[in-house]
């Protein structure tokens, strides 16, 4: 499991990024930890599961709780066959960016998708999150 978690550290990128806070104007410095290379760690991801990248199931999730907002991708087979576990086990889901202590806004998650260059993922994918993560980003699409 160490050796495990040390393969797919080499994906990840630390550093400290500027986020907007909790207060109106406020601007917050946090350690913020993502995925430089989507496509190659999911390539990495389905190498591991013997999973063919062409016929797989996503889901890109972001959702905060507990003072940290957090975005994750469950990758899962087309083949009913191979679904031994949940779709929300530890075995499907891993954790693509983190931050703590920031509010979940139409800023915020437009910086953690774009870091993450969600748009260019080259499978099709679905987004899922909750009422709020949604009237925030469909809103901020009508003022602009």
């Amino acid at each position: 499991m160490i050796e495990r978690k040390k393969t797919v550290k080499q994906y990840f990128k630390r550093e400290e990024t500027t986020f907007e806070g909790s207060s109106d104007g406020e601007v917050v410095t946090r350690h913020f930890i993502y995925t430089e290379d989507l496509d190659t760690l999911l390539d990495f991801i389905c190498f591991e599961r013997n999973l063919d990248k062409n016929s797989t199931k996503l889901a890109v999730g972001i959702d905060s709780g507990q003072k940290r907002l957090i975005v994750t991708l469950t990758v899962d087979s087309n083949d009913d066959d191979q679904a031994k576990f949940k779709d929300t086990s530890t075995q499907k889901v891993i954790i693509l960016a983190h931050v703590d202590d920031v509010p979940e806004t139409y800023l915020n998650v437009s910086k953690i998708l774009d870091k993450l260059n969600i748009h260019n993922l080259y499978v099709e994918y679905k987004l899922v999150s909750d009422l709020k993560l949604y009237n925030i980003m469909f809103i901020s699409t009508l003022l602009v």
